[in-house]
């Protein structure tokens, strides 16, 4: 009967201690700060003011929350704050106001306290006998993340790099400010555990998994997910109802037996997902099943299953099946499928490329089937279909269009070619084909300015501004009472506007009629290819034609830019000479230490930078000096393009900027070089458009559009030298 009456008492204790929790300062964090009051004993009818330094922007302990760093951007205000009695929120207990002020990353508050309260008088008779009391800083969380430990964080001014994790809160509302003893309140402290907001459970969590002798890091996601929902459910059950006392255990739990039932089940569930794991790893072909859109593997743990359900649920699935039965005859959508499917054999298409589960080929609307990779269902079904569609003719293909779209099929040959083009299946067929030999073409063609130039998305055509912040003076030395003098950062600036490329072709009725379905093939891989020349064709033209900068109004390659150099064949000398030049280049009396990393040069140089740049020794005439080759190991790459040889044409200004076999050119992937936009949206690669063809003409015609342009963002990770 005792043991009964403790528990039922435990429990009132824990519901009261929940209400009161509830009726407290809930979801407010709290965290000391040293304070200043002023009091003059001439009137004592004029109010004592307060001086605090809140906060100095950096990590502190917060009891419950543990380490806490605190926004100061993110944290707002009214423009007076009450100031109450030890977090007393009650009209008798508020004892003054002040004005919160965020300077130089710190928070800073100003106020007074009113002698018209009892409690206000102590406060000030307190502090004039030169007792030490304690702000502390009422404030309300609203979006806060996790930081890991030794991760450096830029907030409030500074990079803050913390050996422990520590709680970010990047937005908060002050609330109040109290008075308190000197020390912790554990009051405060137990009131704030009971209300902790959501987003700062990770904290307590990792705790606990401490307790448990569980490292986190050393956890996989899955785990991690069983050990937070185990977690959460110690935190948010409710007491169990009292059993009748004649079935009450006589054991009683102790905190040893709750570690280890947890650390137990923990240990299950491990083994549990290892051995899904292992199941699955037995054949290559269940690595890609997939059940309810999920990968297999995620399916089985989040469901529960054991090792022997994954492993039938697998044979039951993979087991061998009739050819035939993925052929589909009259599906309108398997029709599609297979047709396009056979287009693309015919044109050669690698299935397997990555491009067609990348980003690129969703932007282009590339079939659902293609997207899904080579060894999905789908699209084992289309190439099952496509291999024996492939054997067929055009003629034929219109004629399973046409039923496939619900209409009867034309006894005559030219009247059914007709009825094929005037459906969209038709079109729809030859758009998605189409566009898949286009960008295959499109993303596997070289590109020499792919690792040194930079990519990035513009909203529109019009001219878009690309702000560079140019590097600042650093720190100067500062004697001591003065004040640190601001850095004012410039920006340097260059602007540019993309443009729209595009060409058109036909496929013609005669072309279907004749059987001729190069056209299919062929244009989209011209296509593709002319595409994939726009990019470096454009930067090259910027290297060419060396025009003025923006923020310089001076020619990107200049002997006053300390990038330009003469009478410099390539040799092993000159390639260093270049790269003293780059690892030399300032900005505001800032070193920068900018090293190469790509010697751009024309064909007719790429074997002479190859031996510079691979030679372990220095060459001279033919035969070695003994003297090792310090380039080898600065990692250059080489990249090599015959539009330095021959010239090249500049696709926006029509303008032809010659070559040479002679002149060479630098360029550091680490630092601003040419930048190359795309209109945001088109996955960076060209769109293809189709439509029919009408006013005396039939057929199909299909437009292709690339939007894109650059613009060199700065001289000093480029470089270039003549012979």
């Amino acid at each position: 009967m005792r043991k009964k009456k403790n528990r039922n008492d435990a429990r009132r204790r824990r519901r009261h201690s929940a209400r009161v929790n509830a009726a407290a300062l809930a979801d407010v964090l709290t965290f000391g700060a040293a304070l200043e009051i002023t009091a003059t004993d001439a009137d004592t009818a004029t109010p004592a003011t307060i001086q605090i330094n809140a906060y100095n922007g950096g990590v502190m302990a917060v009891p419950t929350f543990g380490a806490v760093v605190v926004d100061l951007a993110g944290l707002t205000a009214a423009d007076s704050i009450p100031i109450l009695a030890d977090h007393d929120n009650r009209l008798a207990s508020v004892i003054g106001a002040g004005r919160p002020e965020v300077r130089d990353g710190a928070l800073f508050m100003a106020g007074t306290i009113s002698r018209t309260n009892d409690i206000g008088r102590r406060v000030i008779d307190l502090a004039a006998d030169g007792v030490q009391l304690q702000a502390s800083i009422g404030a309300t969380p609203e979006n806060s993340r996790r930081v890991k430990a030794n991760t450096p964080t830029t907030v409030n001014g500074r990079t803050i790099v913390s050996a422990t994790p520590f709680i970010l809160i990047q937005k908060s509302k002050l609330r109040e400010i109290s008075i308190v003893p000197a020390g912790a309140d554990e009051t405060t402290a137990v009131d704030i555990a009971a209300a902790q907001p959501q987003e700062l459970i990770t904290m307590n969590f990792d705790t606990w998994l401490s307790d448990l002798g569980l490292d986190a890091d050393a956890l996989d996601a899955d785990q991690l997910d069983t050990l937070k929902k185990a977690y959460e459910a110690t935190q948010s059950a409710e007491p169990a109802e009292e059993a009748p006392a004649e079935a009450a255990s006589e054991e009683t739990a102790t905190p040893e037996t709750v570690k280890a039932s947890i650390r137990a089940a923990a240990a299950g569930e491990a083994a549990r997902i290892a051995d899904i794991r292992r199941v699955i790893s037995t054949d290559a072909t269940y690595q890609n099943e997939t059940r309810d859109g999920q990968p297999i593997e995620a399916h089985a743990i989040a469901n529960d299953w054991t090792a022997d359900k994954t492993e039938l649920e697998l044979i039951r699935s993979t087991r061998s099946k009739a050819p035939a039965a993925h052929i589909k005859q009259n599906d309108p959508a398997a029709v599609v499928q297979n047709i396009e499917a056979a287009l693309l054999i015919r044109a050669g298409v690698d299935f397997s490329s990555a491009v067609f589960s990348s980003p690129q080929a969703y932007a282009a609307k590339i079939p659902t089937w293609l997207r899904g990779g080579v060894n999905a269902e789908q699209a084992q079904q289309a190439l099952e279909a496509g291999y024996k569609y492939s054997t067929q003719s055009a003629v034929d293909h219109c004629r399973h269009i046409v039923t496939a779209s619900g209409r009867t099929v034309p006894l005559d040959r030219a009247e059914m070619i007709q009825a094929a083009f005037s459906t969209q299946t038709l079109s729809d067929i030859f758009t998605n084909s189409v566009g898949a030999v286009l960008l295959q073409t499109y993303a596997e063609a070289p590109d020499t300015t792919a690792e040194w130039a930079s990519t990035a998305d513009v909203p529109n055509f019009l001219t878009n501004e690309r702000p560079r912040m140019a590097v600042g003076p650093g720190l100067s030395k500062l004697a001591a009472g003065s004040e640190a003098a601001h850095i004012v950062r410039s920006d340097a600036k260059e602007s540019y506007a993309i443009a729209r490329y595009a060409s058109q072709f036909v496929v013609d009725e005669i072309d279907i009629t004749n059987d001729n379905l190069n056209a299919m093939a062929s244009l989209p891989k011209e296509m593709g290819a002319a595409a994939a020349r726009l990019r470096p064709d454009l930067v090259y033209s910027i290297l060419l034609a060396n025009g003025n900068l923006d923020a310089t109004s001076a020619a990107l390659f200049s002997a006053g830019n300390n990038n330009l150099n003469t009478s410099s064949a390539l040799a092993q000398a000159t390639v260093s000479a270049m790269q003293t030049d780059m690892a030399t280049q300032q900005e505001n009396s800032a070193n920068l230490n900018i090293a190469a990393t790509h010697l751009i040069v024309p064909q007719a140089l790429r074997h002479t930078a190859a031996q510079i740049v691979n030679s372990s020794e220095i060459q001279s005439g033919g035969s070695a000096l003994g003297n090792l080759n310090p380039i080898q190991s600065d990692g250059l790459k080489i990249a090599s393009d015959s539009r330095l040889d021959n010239g090249v044409t500049d696709p926006a200004s029509g303008t032809a900027h010659a070559g040479s076999a002679t002149t060479w050119f630098a360029a550091s992937a680490t630092s601003p070089t040419v930048e190359v936009g795309y209109l945001a949206g088109t996955g960076r690669a060209p769109v293809v458009r189709s439509s029919a063809l009408t006013q005396g003409k039939w057929g199909i015609a299909f437009d292709v559009k690339m939007d894109v342009g650059a613009k060199a963002l700065d001289f000093r990770a480029l470089h270039k030298s003549t012979a």
